[in-house]
């Protein structure tokens, strides 16, 4: 069994100008699990980028990820927190270590939510990468669990597909 490793957003300074809101990350079975508190500005997004890159390296992680982020409190985050968002997710892309997929619990009673969520899933559209809210962490584990199955069989040696 793979050892879990933990890691906060609260541990990395970016700026004078503090992060508001906090994702607090662990790592099992190649599956990042984020639980964030929002309402969120670009300093924390900047902190998360950087707190994901140390834990995957510290796990020595090879191979597809997959997210699963529940969103507590509020998902309130200004249109720029979106783009540089999305600007992340585009540069793990291109330096390899993008994800098979993210899946996302925010729920009903959560700031912000019916807002923020629908801005997160166009995000993610816009680079091609699935991603999906659920109700229920089984749920939203058994989907991010069936696409990193999917895209393990997809890398073995003659499966005539590969996304390298």
């Amino acid at each position: 069994m793979e050892k879990v490793l933990k890691a906060s957003t609260d541990e990395i300074f970016i700026s004078n100008f503090r992060s508001h809101g906090r994702v607090d990350i662990r790592i099992e079975n190649h599956i990042l699990y984020s639980d964030a508190y929002g309402p969120f500005n670009a300093e924390l997004i900047h902190a998360l980028v950087r707190t994901q890159q140390t834990l995957i390296a510290k796990a020595g992680l090879s191979g597809p990820l997959g997210e699963v982020i529940r969103i507590s409190n509020s998902a309130l985050a200004g249109r720029d927190v979106v783009d540089i968002f999305k600007q992340a997710m585009q540069q793990m892309q291109q330096g390899g270590r993008s994800r098979v997929g993210a899946a996302y619990l925010v729920a009903e009673d959560v700031e912000g939510a019916s807002i923020m969520l629908p801005a997160i899933l166009a995000a993610y559209a816009k680079i091609g990468m699935p991603c999906r809210a659920f109700d229920s962490m089984q749920d939203a584990e058994n989907w991010v669990t069936g696409l990193l199955e999917a895209e393990r069989k997809a890398e073995l040696p003659g499966s005539g597909t590969s996304n390298g």
